[in-house]
């Protein structure tokens, strides 16, 4: 599996400092690794979206399981992630 990053969760996460961004890197590449012990969780409203939580911030993610891409839509802090 691979990452792709959109471009808004490109500039959420170059808006982040150099710790959070670190954390929400090894997190991503945890997921590469060994998918089955993320603790993804399926946004109920948007059936394609899962969200992954890295402390205060929440990771909205695609998964194309065919392409073998995760795809990062948004990083955001939990009170603006579910706007």
């Amino acid at each position: 599996m691979r990452l792709s990053f959109t471009k808004h969760a490109q500039k959420d996460l170059a808006a982040l400092n150099a710790s959070q961004r670190e954390r929400i890197i090894q997190t991503l590449d945890q997921i590469l690794i060994n998918p089955e012990h993320a603790k993804l969780r399926k946004i109920k409203m948007k059936p394609r979206q899962w969200r992954l939580r890295v402390g205060d911030w929440r990771i909205i993610l695609e998964i194309d399981l065919i392409g073998q891409v995760v795809h990062v839509l948004h990083i955001k802090h939990r009170r603006e992630a579910y706007r």
